[in-house]
């Protein structure tokens, strides 16, 4: 196991592309429940960018526990005022669905379904660009099966691109389940091209930035 860590840890020192390591390690938490891997995706980004987006919200919003600082929870989140979505707690969000949220906040999203207008090599462009810069960051949207772990689709940031051993950096919500894992990116690309069944597309990874 340590040696794993190790090698997890020479895969990130050795990374040209890590600008959103830190900032969302800061921010890092576990989702709330089995289905809200979008919401604790979401509050981990928000937060990461609230110092940028706070000027131009309308509202500060505030969880009771850490009044009166601001700090976007998942519970915060559910609050109907962002989502009315009845079934969530169950069945989560789909991509469309947490861009419109996080729009929300006043931050700018943009929708990548992993087809033929999205191509892999668009897919690497995408990432390699925009894990350079300190203020975007992206979430995926990837079916957990295709990498062969237990459950379907999920959400969680990416942190990290490795370009020697062409792995990328999940930073997976589902802690109680799998830590931070290094993957493949033919591997992940062929996970978003699975169909959400919820919304009839195919997966793919949601670009946010101030």
């Amino acid at each position: 196991a340590f040696d794993k860590i190790k090698d997890d840890a020479k895969l990130l020192y050795q990374s040209k592309y890590k600008a959103s390591f830190y900032p969302l390690v800061i921010n890092f938490t576990t989702q709330q429940n089995q289905a809200l891997c979008s919401l604790a995706s979401a509050s981990i980004v928000l937060n990461t960018l609230y110092k940028d987006v706070r000027a131009k919200l309308s509202f500060k919003p505030k969880h009771q526990a850490f009044a009166p600082y601001s700090y976007i929870t998942q519970a915060e989140l559910l609050n109907k005022k962002y989502i009315s979505k009845p079934n969530i707690m169950t069945k989560g969000l789909t991509l469309a669905e947490l861009a419109k949220l996080m729009r929300k906040f006043n931050v700018k999203t943009s929708i990548f379904y992993a087809n033929s207008d999205f191509s892999y090599k668009q897919f690497m462009q995408t990432l390699k660009q925009e894990l350079q810069d300190p203020s975007s960051y992206i979430i995926v949207n990837f079916d957990r099966s295709t990498l062969g772990q237990i459950g379907h689709g999920h959400f969680s940031p990416i942190a990290a691109y490795n370009q020697t051993a062409d792995k990328i950096l999940i930073l997976d919500v589902a802690r109680y389940k799998l830590p931070p894992f290094w993957v493949s990116s033919k591997k992940i690309y062929k996970a978003i091209q699975k169909i959400d069944p919820e919304s009839k597309k195919p997966r793919g990874i949601l670009l946010i930035k101030p």
